[in-house]
């Protein structure tokens, strides 16, 4: 696996909307938990939750996005990651309420029920 520098919020990775990228960035996360002593655990949360920042780029902003940037930060007591694209700002306050006091499996898949 590469050794990375130490990321910052000065010197984020970036990494452009490619499924192959991804393996840069899991590397990153690794990397980073490795050199901070991190549980495999802990490492495991940031990764998973890395990809899935990823994954939404690709899937609901790919055509707009061109770079993604990412960096992680560590202390003794807590670590935080960055993530952020350059596609369309997404906002999902600016949807309606779901409506859901139907059981789950009476309620349409990908639709509001009010509809």
């Amino acid at each position: 696996m590469p050794t990375f520098e130490s990321p910052s919020s000065d010197s984020p990775l970036c990494l452009r909307p490619e499924i192959g990228e991804l393996d840069v960035l899991v590397g990153f996360v690794e990397e980073f938990g490795e050199r901070c002593g991190w549980a495999i655990s802990d490492t495991q949360a940031f990764s998973l939750a890395a990809e899935e920042l990823f994954a939404n780029t690709l899937r609901h902003g790919q055509s707009s996005a061109s770079l993604i940037e990412f960096s992680m930060m560590s202390d003794n007591r807590s670590a935080s990651a960055c993530y952020s694209d350059d596609g369309l700002a997404f906002d999902p306050t600016a949807f309606p309420e779901v409506y859901t006091t139907l059981p789950i499996e009476q309620r349409p898949i990908g639709a509001d029920e009010r509809n």
